[in-house]
């Protein structure tokens, strides 16, 4: 019965569903993803005035990235119940976001994956986190480090904090590891003392030993 109902509210568009994949785990299985349709989201807009975004296919390297964030956050929630480290917050996307003023004046916004706040007895750690999924370029790369080092001369982090949190960037490969190395010794001393790069395996680990440290 529930699924003769939600196929009717397909077929009106009150809902929408995701292709399923061809293979894998749920192959032939009868199980959709559904999201709010654009006859529905008409029926939201003129009962409640909800303005709902439309439903999309989402890539296999959106999805990737996103399951690490959630892999992270779901570590750092399980590791403060063990008493591992002392979890103050966890900041995601679009949260996380810092918009400042670059040079001449330019309006820019900094986008890291997360923003992470550790507590150390009296103290706390911050950190910014950036998933690196081996899918940039090297002048992507570059562009984006040189984004966290302008943030950081703009001083609004300090001035709203009082600290700049430390960028750890975490990478699927060893390799991956060595170019992020690479692309971070062009920027000199400053990117030295801000970045820190570990493999994905070890990325809740360097959280849980720098808080320890």
């Amino acid at each position: 019965r529930a699924r003769r109902a939600l196929q009717r509210l397909n077929e009106w568009r009150i809902l929408d569903h995701l292709d399923r994949d061809v293979g894998g785990r749920r192959a032939g299985s009868r199980g959709y993803l559904y999201a709010i349709g654009p006859a529905g989201a008409r029926l939201l807009d003129r009962r409640y005035g909800l303005r709902i975004k439309r439903l999309y296919q989402p890539g296999a390297r959106f999805v990737a990235h996103t399951l690490a964030i959630s892999e992270l956050v779901v570590g750092l929630h399980a590791a403060d119940r063990a008493g591992e480290l002392d979890l103050l917050e966890v900041q995601t996307e679009p949260q996380c976001w810092r918009g400042f003023l670059g040079f001449m004046g330019a309006r820019l916004v900094l986008k890291p994956d997360a923003l992470v706040r550790i507590g150390v007895g009296a103290f706390e750690d911050r950190w910014f986190i950036e998933i690196d999924m081996d899918t940039e370029s090297r002048g992507t790369l570059l562009v984006k480090a040189k984004r966290y080092l302008s943030y950081y001369r703009s001083g609004r982090e300090q001035a709203e904090s009082g600290v700049f949190p430390r960028v750890v960037w975490a990478a699927p490969t060893s390799k991956r590891v060595g170019q992020l190395a690479e692309v971070f010794a062009e920027l000199g001393g400053e990117a030295g003392r801000l970045f820190v790069i570990c493999r994905h395996r070890d990325l809740l680990l360097r959280l849980i030993s720098g808080a320890a440290s």
